[in-house]
């Protein structure tokens, strides 16, 4: 959500500590293990060291229960397994960068420096056509399967690339200029469940990545509790460097919106924006009835149901039970609650973060659209010209008769405000000197 988070914003070095929440732990000596699984403990990591709270067994490091080690040391990350999954569908082997290439540490740096734009394959080669059918029926090389958008015939792919030692899966589809998108903090929330029907639009256009943001979805349940939105901005930028994405697109939902204004404005962004859209992220929320379903989930599907009704207008979502059961297994797989919940919390006697409202918009030097949900529950009415007005190169737009997920409740709404605004800014500048003549 827009801060529902409520995690400090300061732009401090990665001294701070934070945790593995995946999986069950077990006691014993050894390093700790950035872990997912049925068999991880919990890595504790102070001032870049990682030490173990619960020392893992010796199948740590794979996950859902497969072999292996992968241990934090210094910030750098070593391996003897690592595996390319997809929810289920895993293989184990030697350590695996992306699409399978074997390197001798997690070791995501086999595919830095390569810019996009200068082709129009995407990750090992793969590609969504114009006609919206993906590389190959099933599955693409190495492991990466490629699922059909359900709501489009197009595809995209899920891979898995290691940052920093940290498993980050993330959705890839189209080619052309790279286009980063982030998912909001609710509870349940994913690259796939936020953005499913955006990304067969832009893949037409523009090489779409959707990353699950760290807590979230299947990368790496960790929070770090004196900078926890600090981490998450920081992963998403080794992200992008890991990749070879020097310049790019984003596009933000509530609190990858409100993580976007946080990096735009801090003295010193890392994040490598182009132009920005924010939705839904940036103004205050509204207390309330749907404000508290936010924070009270209890793992329970009637408490999901209330924050879905609190996300959309229509209550077509909340009626909808395998829709709320969905959210609900995002929400409850292992180490998620947890993740998210502790993000929440706070020291009674320390300051509060932030207002989102309280950052100086006049830093952002990128051209920038926000965009609100005309029948948004959580932020009040006109937030977002105000906040457009506060930035030198922004424009706001309202999406009626849409709560706080607009690209879900009116994608086509939405992807055409996303496609005008995108194709404006990827038009070439007039060369110096030139004049308009008519």
């Amino acid at each position: 959500m827009s801060d529902v988070d409520r995690e400090a914003t300061g732009e401090r070095d990665h001294g701070g500590c934070w945790f593995v929440l995946e999986g069950r732990g077990t006691s014993g000596p050894g390093p700790g293990a950035v872990a997912e699984g049925d068999h991880a403990g919990s890595s504790v990591v102070l001032g870049g060291q990682t030490t173990s709270a619960l020392d893992p067994d010796p199948h740590a490091a794979g996950e859902r229960g497969h072999g292996g080690s992968s241990a934090v040391r210094g910030g750098q990350s070593t391996s003897e397994s690592h595996l390319d999954t997809v929810g289920d569908r895993a293989h184990a082997g030697p350590a695996v960068g992306i699409d399978g290439h074997s390197t001798s540490d997690l070791v995501p740096d086999a595919v830095a420096g390569r810019k996009f734009g200068e082709s129009s394959a995407g990750l090992g080669g793969h590609r969504t056509s114009e006609s919206g059918q993906g590389p190959g029926a099933e599955r693409g090389r190495a492991g990466a399967s490629v699922v059909p958008d359900r709501h489009s015939t197009s595809s995209y792919v899920h891979r898995t690339l290691v940052v920093d030692g940290l498993r980050t899966h993330f959705l890839e589809a189209g080619a052309g200029e790279p286009v980063v998108l982030l998912h909001g903090g609710e509870f349940g929330a994913s690259a796939e469940i936020g953005w499913e029907k955006t990304i067969a639009a832009l893949a037409r256009r523009y090489h779409v990545f959707a990353p699950d943001m760290l807590g979230f979805g299947e990368s790496a349940k960790v929070v770090d509790f004196t900078d926890g939105r600090g981490l998450r901005i920081r992963h998403i930028a080794r992200f992008c460097a890991l990749l070879g994405i020097e310049s790019a697109y984003f596009v933000g939902n509530s609190m990858g919106a409100v993580n976007l204004l946080a990096d735009t404005t801090a003295d010193h962004p890392v994040l490598p924006v182009r132009a920005m859209v924010t939705i839904c992220g940036g103004g205050r929320i509204r207390a309330g009835e749907h404000m508290q379903a936010l924070y009270d989930f209890d793992a329970t599907l009637p408490a999901m149901r209330r924050i879905v009704t609190a996300l959309f207008a229509s209550p077509a979502y909340p009626a909808d039970e395998d829709y709320v059961r969905r959210r609900f297994d995002s929400a409850t797989a292992p180490g998620a609650w947890e993740a998210i919940a502790a993000a929440r919390f706070r020291r009674p006697d320390s300051p509060p973060p932030p207002a989102p409202g309280d950052r100086p918009f006049e830093r952002i030097q990128v051209p920038a659209l926000v965009v609100e949900g005309g029948a948004d529950k959580l932020l009040p009415p006109g937030w977002a010209a105000e906040l457009a007005a506060r930035i030198p190169d922004a424009r706001s737009a309202v999406v009626e008769g849409a709560g706080h997920c607009p690209q879900l409740e009116r994608p086509e709404a939405v992807n055409a405000l996303l496609l005008d605004f995108l194709d404006r800014q990827s038009r070439p500048a007039p060369a110096p000197g030139y004049t308009h003549t008519g």
